[in-house]
């Protein structure tokens, strides 16, 4: 599931957002049942938090999802692609969030104030990024593991010395031992969703004004963190790798590990394959463009430079734009990025409403 595309696309051409959720009684039971059971006493004992059923959580978060861009509600979601399905998933959901604030910001749900035009409903509900459920998972979550030795996390690199049993060479043994792309796509989600936080607290700076904008640290300096156990202990793994002679005829990006050609409908759909490395994304050659895979390519290249090296540059969205168009053909691209000039376009084309410029071409062959 691409969570990126789920979260930012409108719901409807009219109501991009849809609709206002908040007097749905059952809505917010629903935020409710997200917060778990808290630490409680039976008369005897304490018992300790519990967290919710996240597959549950999840699944009713992507139902209203279909009803509403609600931004609490996409932070819940968030929480549960984070403890269902990991860091890479967790980064779509904010790139996709970063993208709704991005283009959708007068609809956006909770709607600003009615009297003063403040968005302190929004910013509560971004709180919910630097709660627990998100904290303490990207503590504890692997980043990296080997069979026999162990796993690194946050939190065991931040024991004291006489608690942690792994020495800085262990550390990078295992780190060795984990699929190259992996720890590429693992380290590019992270970058991305900096990126993403800081677009967010952008927008909210352009919109409503530097005294609105949202303190992230909690979250920021874990994943900060995570980038530098990388930079650290993988350097090897997120450095670009040189293809062999005899592979000269194949580029990088389409070889598996094994040296045989990749399928590129493979590609396409698995996980983060939006999201290339810096490192990969390096690799990618321009002197050979010949196809639209190829263009798509290159602008996932450039992006993913934008997005590594200068975060604040609006160029990403641009580009994200442009993929989308690359499959269009030229009336498609016109519609959907100026639909008000396609009577012109038709009108010059000699095309009749609801006729393709294709059928006209085929009917006229005089060109």
């Amino acid at each position: 599931m691409n969570y990126q595309q789920l979260i930012s696309e409108p719901l409807a051409d009219e109501d991009a957002c849809g609709i206002n959720l908040e007097d749905d009684a059952e809505f917010q039971n629903f935020f409710f049942f997200a917060q778990g059971t808290p630490e409680r006493y039976d008369g005897e004992n304490t018992l300790p938090a519990e967290p919710p059923d996240w597959r549950q959580v999840k699944k009713q978060a992507l139902e209203y999802l279909a009803q509403s861009k609600d931004i609490k509600l996409i932070c819940i979601l968030a929480q549960a692609v984070l403890n269902t399905e990991g860091v890479n998933a967790f980064a779509e959901c904010l790139q996709g969030l970063a993208g709704l604030f991005e283009t959708q910001w007068p609809a956006l749900y909770p709607p600003l104030d009615e009297d003063e035009g403040d968005p302190l409903e929004r910013n509560a509900a971004l709180a919910h990024l630097n709660e627990p459920f998100v904290v303490n998972t990207l503590k504890s979550i692997p980043l990296a593991s080997a069979r026999g030795v162990g796993q690194v996390s946050l939190r065991m690199l931040n024991q004291d010395d006489d608690e942690n049993d792994l020495s800085d060479g262990q550390i990078k043994a295992i780190f060795a031992q984990n699929n190259s792309e992996q720890l590429q796509l693992f380290y590019t989600s992270v970058t991305y969703s900096l990126a993403s936080l800081d677009r967010i607290n952008t927008c909210l700076r352009d919109q409503a004004g530097h005294q609105y904008t949202v303190d992230f640290t909690a979250l920021t300096a874990l994943l900060v963190q995570m980038r530098e156990v990388f930079n650290d202990y993988a350097e090897a793994a997120l450095a670009p790798n040189e293809p062999d002679e005899q592979k000269n005829d194949q580029t990088p990006d389409a070889l598996n590990s094994d040296g045989s050609a990749a399928a590129e409908d493979n590609a396409a759909h698995s996980p983060g394959s939006q999201m290339r490395t810096g490192a990969s994304a390096g690799r990618t050659g321009t002197a050979d463009i010949s196809s639209r895979e190829d263009v798509k390519r290159c602008l996932q290249a450039i992006n993913q430079y934008y997005v590594s090296y200068e975060p604040s540059s609006p160029l990403p969205v641009l580009i994200s734009r442009a993929l989308k168009l690359v499959d269009k053909d030229f009336l498609a691209v016109i519609k959907d990025i100026y639909p008000d000039a396609l009577p012109a376009i038709h009108h010059l084309g000699g095309i009749a409403e609801g006729e393709t410029a294709e059928e006209t071409s085929d009917d006229d062959d005089s060109w």
